[in-house]
């Protein structure tokens, strides 16, 4: 059965709340703050982006959070831009539908999951 309103059509943007809002934050507040020490220092910024970023020899042994935190780690600000706008749109239509633990319980799963697959690959 195929969608049918007589209404016109509204395009805005998706409400801008719960554990959607804290993840998109989070990963702006990461990103400017790698910003921030690119100021301070181009060498210890690098050190804190390998220290979070997911290498796969590294991955499985001593440094496991790297697959929790590399989504939060990102070069450029279009990649940081689009990655987040996507999120947006699609996460809170996730969390409308499924409820806020369900969508961190799937973001944290697939983050895991994506990582592993990844190192996998890679090694």
């Amino acid at each position: 059965m195929a969608f049918r309103s007589n209404k016109p059509i509204a395009l805005m943007f998706p409400p801008f709340r719960g554990v959607t809002r804290r993840i998109i934050l989070t990963a702006l507040v990461v990103y400017f703050g790698t910003a921030a020490l690119r100021l301070v220092s181009e060498q210890f910024q690098g050190l804190i982006l390998n220290f979070f970023r997911l290498h796969a020899a590294e991955a499985l042994h001593p440094q496991i959070w790297q697959l929790v935190t590399y989504p939060f780690v990102q070069d450029g600000f279009l990649s940081v831009a689009l990655s987040l706008l996507s999120l947006w749109f699609f996460a809170t239509a996730l969390e409308d539908d499924r409820g806020s633990r369900w969508l961190l319980e799937y973001f944290l799963v697939t983050t895991v999951l994506g990582g592993i697959v990844a190192v996998v690959l890679i090694l």
